[in-house]
């Protein structure tokens, strides 16, 4: 209960702030398990990916391949990443997918990224989300 309302408070905030950038549902999941400082690193890197995309340069040379899409991984700390897609085919300039932590959350979501992006992805363009 606790983390759908959580998420109906950052939701609409990060949809305000950044209305060119899509958010996957999942990272809200994700960014609601986050401390306060790695919130707030998240949210800063965030603001620099929408305002200078050329901090963009900064992802890792190597994609995540997924059936649908390369994924790229933003770092927000040392082990941190945003994985998101540039050029979100609804219109987005960008879409952010997930966040992890360290190098074991990063395995695991590379892992749902490469089992779960296309149905995601499919159904989110039958059902018009």
């Amino acid at each position: 209960m606790l983390f759908g309302l959580l998420e109906k408070e950052f939701k609409p905030c990060f949809e305000k702030l950044h209305p060119k950038f899509y958010f996957y549902p999942e990272f809200f999941h994700d960014f609601i398990n986050l401390n306060m400082p790695e919130r707030l690193k998240v949210e800063a890197k965030i603001a620099d990916m929408y305002r200078n995309p050329q901090v963009l340069s900064n992802t890792r040379p190597y994609p995540v391949e997924t059936p649908t899409d390369a994924v790229r991984e933003f770092p927000f700390s040392k082990k941190g990443r945003i994985y998101y897609i540039p050029g979100e085919p609804r219109g987005y300039q960008c879409g952010i997918i997930r966040l992890s932590r360290t190098e074991r959350e990063q395995k695991r979501v590379i892992a749902w990224l490469q089992l779960n992006l296309w149905s995601f992805r499919h159904w989110a363009s039958v059902l018009n989300l």
